[in-house]
């Protein structure tokens, strides 16, 4: 006697259908489209970070560069206007995107106090960055 098997259909094939196939890719090309959103998102962040730290290392360096001169040695040609000293542009990281400038300006506020501001800008447009520090130097030290 051939025993019955009420489980196993035989007009059923194993496997999968068409349907659950394509809706697995389906499935499985949305999260591959939201995950490389993501990559590419955390990538442009992890780049403008970079050019933001590397810029910033360099203005900041030379602001103390300026606050180490001995105070008569910083040179003031505009009196109590800003003028700039300096052009340091070339002197910024090269990867930095386009155009790329970088100065540094003094003034004489009093006999016994001057300011010097340092200014980077990079990129253009909506993506330009500015960097500027500004100290102000007595005969007798720094101050901020």
């Amino acid at each position: 006697m051939i025993a019955s098997r009420p489980f196993l259909d035989s007009t059923k094939q194993a496997g999968f259908s068409t349907v659950e196939l394509l809706s697995t890719l389906l499935i499985a090309a949305m999260f591959l489209a939201i995950f490389y959103q993501v990559y590419v998102t955390a990538d442009g962040v992890a780049t403008r970070s970079g050019h933001l730290s590397s810029a910033n290392a360099v203005t900041y360096g030379k602001l103390q560069e300026y606050e180490n001169k001995n105070f008569l040695l910083i040179t003031t040609p505009g009196g109590t206007t800003p003028t700039q000293v300096e052009d340091f542009s070339a002197s910024m990281p090269g990867d930095l995107p386009k155009p790329v400038t970088a100065s540094v300006s003094t003034a004489q506020l009093t006999p016994t106090l001057k300011a010097v501001d340092v200014k980077a800008t990079y990129g253009s447009g909506g993506g330009q960055q500015i960097i500027e520090f500004t100290t102000y130097i007595q005969e007798s030290g720094v101050g901020r």
